[in-house]
């Protein structure tokens, strides 16, 4: 029975607490609390044992079995080119089905006691405690148990000489999973495709918790539409064309730099953020304010296009629908300020740029960035 009002208490082991949550589980799970020293889960400490593992005994433990797996095809007498590409197919899969449980067994909604309880275990707990060091790669005990079944499987799609090759290649993807998993977690990339993999994945956990489910890269968000920065695309070259094109018109003409920018915008309006809520009477609202907003004024638009994308989560705390009339208020709030209409540009631009606090955009990269942004005739 769930019980009402029920709160968790961060002081005492956790896993049973969290299923008297009932629905009120899914909000609670996605505040994430931002600290390296994770909760007790079990009052057992044989349990608590087991769900704590250092990052480094994925590979130790895993790796061994990797070049066991692969020897042993290559005792069957395949070739070195034919084991490569035994592997590198596992490791294919293993991205499909890194993405897969991901977004359709981690991210299943729960409510009931032990569905709430089992979903802690397996990937809320990471969720709510995201930098907690010992819970982030997966214990090696139930890596064992689940690997039975996906060899059972690999056995049945292949021949007995090519299957130990592509599950040591689908066992390899894991390892390099968890280990860039954590790494995107707690090491400090300066640039490149390290880098943008941790923003991305950040901004699956404090952003928008629904989309980006790829961790070792985006492949499958981009074949699924769920990456997360098609979100922000829009905004990305609004902002650009306003320094690029506005600078050229002056001032005094921001509604063209404005229409340009609302043409971009078009085809994520009614496909990708109606998709993305999963809830369409609510969107033809947000749109509606959307729209008049664009007759008055650039940097308003934006404000109300992020008030869109907090709707979709990308606001650090959220919305749910009957907090929409919320939100209504916050953003009429800000359109009907006078100040909002009469302000000057760089004031305008200044109170756009503390909301792109909202979101996981450096300001500084977006006014740099090189998009090409088309002519617009005087």
């Amino acid at each position: 029975m769930v019980a009402q009002g029920f709160t968790v208490d961060l002081n005492k082991p956790l896993v049973f607490q969290v299923g008297h949550l009932g629905e009120a589980y899914e909000e609670w799970v996605h505040q994430p609390i931002v600290s390296k020293e994770g909760p007790r889960f079990f009052e057992s400490e044989f349990w608590e044992f087991l769900t704590r593992t250092v990052w480094w005994a994925i590979p130790v433990i895993w790796l061994p079995v990797v070049c066991w797996c692969i020897s042993m095809s290559v005792r069957m007498g395949h070739t070195p080119s034919e084991i490569a590409l035994m592997v590198g197919f596992g490791i294919f899969i293993w991205t499909l089905l890194e993405y897969s449980l991901h977004r359709f067994l981690f991210h299943i909604k729960t409510k009931s006691y032990w569905w709430n309880t089992i979903h802690y275990l397996l990937h809320g707990c990471h969720h709510k405690h995201p930098m907690d060091g010992l819970r982030l790669v997966f214990p090696p005990a139930a890596t064992a148990v689940l690997c039975v079944p996906f060899w059972n499987l690999v056995q049945l799609i292949s021949t007995p000489s090519i299957a130990p090759a592509l599950f040591g290649g689908g066992l390899l993807g894991y390892v390099m999973y968890d280990c860039t998993h954590y790494y995107l977690h707690h090491g400090q990339p300066s640039s490149g495709v390290p880098k943008d993999l941790k923003k991305y994945h950040l901004n699956h956990h404090f952003r928008i918790q629904n989309m980006g489910f790829g961790i070792t890269s985006s492949l499958w968000d981009k074949v699924c539409l769920k990456r997360i920065d098609a979100a922000v695309d829009s905004l990305r070259l609004m902002v650009v064309c306003h320094r690029q094109v506005g600078s050229k018109l002056g001032s005094a003409q921001p509604p063209k730099c404005s229409a340009l920018a609302f043409e971009a915008i078009k085809p994520i309006k009614l496909s990708k953020l109606e998709a993305l809520s999963g809830r369409g009477k609510i969107i033809p609202l947000f749109l509606e304010i959307l729209e008049r907003s664009w007759l008055n004024d650039f940097a308003v638009a934006v404000v109300v296009l992020l008030g869109q994308l907090g709707r979709l989560g990308v606001a650090a705390c959220g919305y749910k629908d009957k907090e929409v009339v919320n939100l209504k208020c916050k953003l009429s709030g800000y359109l009907l300020l006078d100040g909002s209409f009469r302000a000057s540009f760089p004031i305008q631009i200044a109170a756009v740029t503390s909301l792109l606090g909202l979101m996981s955009l450096n300001f500084e990269d977006v006014i740099q960035s090189d998009l090409k942004i088309p002519e617009v005739a005087s």
